[in-house]
């Protein structure tokens, strides 16, 4: 379902892209730049996907996010 959801319009914005440095997707944006007209920042946390949501990658994610919002 995910794969096949076409949305409405793209975001004119900036965006942060947080992505797993172990993913099989190679791609710098992840296919993001297609939805998004704004600059994308992209950050690299070490695991995969799944792993940079669990402690102690997840911390890292948290200090990211928060310094991106100041």
């Amino acid at each position: 379902m995910a794969r096949d959801y076409q949305p409405a319009s793209t975001f004119d914005g900036p965006m942060l892209l947080v992505r797993g440095d172990q993913g099989e997707d190679t791609s710098r944006d992840l296919g993001w730049s297609s939805l998004v007209t704004g600059p994308i920042t992209a950050v690299d946390v070490r695991g995969d996907h799944n792993r940079i949501l669990r402690k102690p990658a997840v911390d890292r994610v948290g200090h990211i996010v928060r310094a991106a919002l100041r």
